[in-house]
């Protein structure tokens, strides 16, 4: 890939077994698997999981990530997004949703020449801002400013979160 397009499509005609490193990636990604079909965890939208595992540090837990995947271009899924950290030992440590329902949020269509300022959503599971909403205002290319439970409002832009200014 290269600026979002296909440059080069490859088949291997004789599979190439994972590394030492990759295999125990493969496997998190494998007891991470498991562990959503035990919690009853399920994407937002029609289509499987994207799934994102994290290279350990020094040989430390695992993280994996199981994202909704994005139906079409316009349309972000704010819910059905999940963490599960696997041990070395592929033992899960520990796992948990991001959200308690489903949100798909549409861009916003606005007339020519307007440009939104941000989307909005609420966030009761903890009391700031998650990675899942960084990445959400990466993917989305606007912050999300996050309502959460203690009446806190939160802008996301990018990587950087602070707490809104209101009147």
């Amino acid at each position: 890939m290269r600026a979002g397009q296909v440059v080069r499509k490859e088949l291997l005609a004789t599979p190439v077994a994972l590394s030492a490193d990759q295999a125990i990636l493969a496997r998190a990604r494998t007891v991470a698997a498991a562990r959503a079909v035990e919690r009853g965890y399920k994407p937002c939208t029609a289509f499987p999981f994207n799934t994102v595992v994290l290279p350990s540090r020094n040989g430390g837990p695992i993280a994996v990530y199981l994202l909704s995947a994005m139906p079409d271009a316009t349309t972000y899924p704010m819910g059905g997004n999940y963490r599960i950290v696997v041990a070395p030992d592929g033992t899960v440590v520990s796992s948990r949703p991001y959200t308690v329902s489903c949100l798909n949020l549409a861009v916003p269509k606005l007339p020519a020449g307007a440009k939104p300022v941000g989307v909005t959503v609420t966030h009761l599971l903890d009391p700031v801002p998650t990675e899942i909403h960084v990445f959400a205002s990466y993917s989305l290319k606007m912050p999300v400013f996050v309502a959460t439970s203690d009446k806190q409002v939160w802008v996301v832009r990018g990587s950087s979160i602070t707490l809104a200014k209101l009147r």
